[in-house]
């Protein structure tokens, strides 16, 4: 059993010192994170949209869902994303400082699910497929680069892996929990800091999430008031999978992302309410539970 992993990597990650020194290991040191940082802190908000794959498995049985994706980032406690195919919304998902919510449209009879965060940071994987699925899409923000680094002190290494590529990797507690210690690894490209590969697993190493680009094209995340050729690159194609759930996994192949969100109806995208009376969904329940319809109590 694994407690949530990263919502807090996502919660502990902020306004915090980069690593300024050399290598903390036998290898050749890395460059500091001050680019990471700064990086970071230049993606704060996002728009941006493509395609998704989602497979997963439930009480139901096997699931895969393909469709357009859009996606919105609103600083570091904010995201959300829908799933949709042909203009019709399948899926629904996002979440606050306060709370999270999925809305799947995709089966009859269709429901929201919701929980607060307290709760889901203390959660297990086994308390809910869709709980694997929103820590796979905040792993996708760490994939982006729109998550600041972890504190210098928790960092245990950083050195060059490769021609150009650097590996970080840190500690991770989680006090909300049993305290134990996780690990970080971060793998990016050291010339346009774009990440490569980001896993978050516990110590033994079987159980966490891993994000792979396993595609060499890229993409440039357009950033207002900022020359084009500065623009922040980004893989094109992620592919996150959590370890001990190999029938689980998300791929997102990106076709734009703006460092703005001008223009968008950003607090109606975080209000439950307004989405609830837009998607009627048609039973609520909890994202813990495995079986919404056990559980559900009907929608207002």
């Amino acid at each position: 059993m694994r407690c949530l992993l990263l919502f807090t990597v996502i919660l502990i990650s902020g306004c915090m010192e980069s690593h300024r020194s050399g290598s903390r290991s036998g290898g050749s040191p890395a460059p500091s994170t001050q680019a990471m940082e700064a990086r970071a802190e230049r993606l704060q908000r996002l728009h941006g949209w493509g395609v998704v794959e989602l497979r997963w498995a439930d009480e139901s049985g096997s699931h895969f869902e393909q469709g357009d994706l859009e996606f919105w980032i609103d600083g570091p406690d904010r995201l959300a994303a829908r799933v949709s195919k042909l203009g019709d919304t399948y899926l629904w998902l996002g979440m606050n400082d306060q709370k999270a919510w999925v809305f799947d449209l995709s089966q009859q009879p269709t429901r929201l699910l919701i929980d607060s965060i307290d709760r889901l940071r203390n959660a297990r994987l086994e308390d809910g497929s869709w709980l694997t699925i929103l820590e796979m899409i905040q792993l996708m923000k760490v994939g982006l680069g729109a998550v600041p680094p972890p504190p210098s002190e928790d960092l245990i290494s950083a050195e060059m892996t490769g021609d150009s590529i650097g590996t970080y990797v840190w500690r991770v507690a989680s006090p909300e929990t049993d305290g134990a210690q996780r690990q970080l690894h971060i793998t990016v490209n050291t010339i346009d800091w774009r990440p490569l590969r980001v896993e978050i697993r516990d110590t033994a190493g079987s159980r966490g999430l891993i994000l792979k680009s396993p595609s060499a094209k890229t993409k440039r995340i357009e950033v207002p008031d900022l020359s084009s050729l500065a623009w922040p690159v980004v893989s094109r194609v992620m592919d996150v999978q959590p370890l001990e759930s190999p029938e689980t996994s998300i791929k997102f192949a990106f076709e734009g992302i703006m460092a703005s969100l001008e223009d968008q109806p950003i607090e109606r995208i975080f209000d439950v309410a307004i989405l609830r009376d837009a998607l009627k969904p048609e039973i609520e329940g909890s994202i813990l539970e495995m079986s919404g319809e056990e559980s559900a109590s009907s929608s207002r």
